[in-house]
């Protein structure tokens, strides 16, 4: 009996990346007063994710124009890694090989690079990967993109449907990563392996 490849649909929350790089520095500013602290917030420095010594420093990441910036008001500083996006491509080395294409992020993709990994699941997989399109716009104008997965994706069948997404938090790529991946395991092996079949012969998915 064939069971059902049950509906995946797949949104991506819409993400930017700037086409020149920008420079990202961890410095450690001393004695942060409240006034300090108005000062990098006012010049767009992220103060959500920091580490602090209370009454002496506190470590965060900002933007070089933003620390020569905090350097021109006179506001004390250490850098303590000039490149952060230099530094952690050095240290990001591969550990297994696989047949799955990584992106230019170390090893994340970018937004377009996403968008083209929908068309390229869509040509290799049609008999299970819908070509994506737009379910709605963000509240910056860009287009929410997304794509079903199913044993009839061209078809609005009778069956559960469940939605995954990614990208929920911009700075956690991982997520969209991994379910890219979910969808070419499932797209690999259904029919073949019992586990993947039975899942997606029972329930409905869909991520981003």
């Amino acid at each position: 009996m064939r069971i059902k490849f049950s509906a995946i649909y797949l949104a991506l929350l819409t993400f930017t990346i700037g086409i020149e790089r920008d420079i990202y520095q961890e410095i450690r500013v001393f004695d942060p007063q409240p006034a300090t602290l108005r000062t990098m917030h006012d010049l767009g420095i992220p103060l959500d994710h920091v580490r602090f010594v209370k009454n002496q420093y506190i470590d965060l990441v900002a933007r070089d124009d933003q620390v020569e910036a905090l350097l021109g008001r006179g506001i004390s500083l250490a850098v303590l890694i000039e490149d952060m996006g230099r530094r952690a491509v050095k240290r990001s080395i591969p550990a297994v090989s696989r047949v799955f294409p990584l992106g230019s992020m170390l090893g994340n993709y970018t937004f377009s690079e996403a968008v083209a990994r929908m068309d390229s699941l869509a040509a290799r997989y049609p008999q299970f990967v819908a070509p994506r399109q737009s379910i709605g716009k963000s509240i910056e104008g860009r287009d929410i993109w997304a794509f079903k997965v199913s044993d009839n994706p061209g078809r609005d069948e009778d069956e559960p449907e469940v939605l995954f997404t990614g990208l929920t938090h911009a700075r956690e790529p991982l997520g969209m990563m991994n379910l890219f991946y979910y969808v070419q395991t499932l797209c690999e092996n259904y029919g073949t392996d019992a586990e993947a079949t039975s899942i997606t012969g029972k329930c409905g998915l869909s991520p981003f």
